[in-house]
C-alpha cells in the first residue's frame, strides 16, 4: 500500500541526527561537505547508492532502508506530476503542443506552466520570466523559386 505523500528521507535523517543536530559532525562522519548534508536534509538531494551506504554505517539504519523512503517519495511525486498533467490537459489539444509544467524540488508548490508560444527564459531566485516565442519561417534549401 502506497503512503500518502511519504516524507523525503532528509526529514526522516534530522530524527536521527537527535536534538543536537551537529551537522558538521555528522557531514564529517559521512565523508560529505556540510552543504551536501544541507541539500539532502532540506530535500534538495536524493539519497544515492553511496549515501545509503553511508548513512547505514553511521545510524545504523539499513540502506535499503535510505533507497527504499528515496523510492517512495519520487514515486509518489512522479504519480502526482501525472495526475497534475491530467488535470490540465485541454480536451482536443495534441499532447505534444500542450503545456508543459515544471515542479520546482527545492520549493515544493511552486511550479510554472509554459504552454504553446511561451519560452521559459530564467527561472531563479523567484523570479521567472517568460517569453511569446516568435514562429519560425521554414525554408527549403533545395527550392529553386
Amino acid at each position: 500500500m502506497d503512503m500518502h505523500n511519504p516524507p523525503h528521507p532528509g526529514k526522516v535523517l534530522r530524527e536521527y541526527m537527535g536534538p543536537t543536530n551537529d551537522v558538521a559532525a555528522v557531514a564529517s562522519r559521512l565523508g560529505i561537505t556540510r552543504q551536501t548534508l544541507y541539500r539532502l536534509l532540506n530535500g534538495q538531494n536524493a539519497v544515492t547508492a553511496q549515501m545509503a551506504i553511508s548513512l547505514e554505517q553511521v545510524f545504523k539504519a539499513s540502506a535499503r532502508m535510505w533507497l527504499g523512503m528515496q523510492a517512495e517519495y519520487d514515486l509518489w511525486n512522479a504519480r502526482e506530476d501525472r495526475r497534475e498533467a491530467a488535470k490540465q490537459e485541454m480536451p482536443g489539444a495534441s499532447s505534444a503542443w500542450g503545456s508543459i509544467r515544471f515542479r520546482s524540488r527545492t520549493r515544493p508548490g511552486r511550479s510554472i506552466t509554459l504552454k504553446r508560444g511561451q519560452a521559459l527564459i530564467s527561472a531563479d531566485k523567484g523570479k521567472t520570466k517568460l517569453q511569446e516565442e516568435k514562429p519560425m519561417l521554414r525554408t527549403d534549401a533545395n527550392s529553386n523559386g
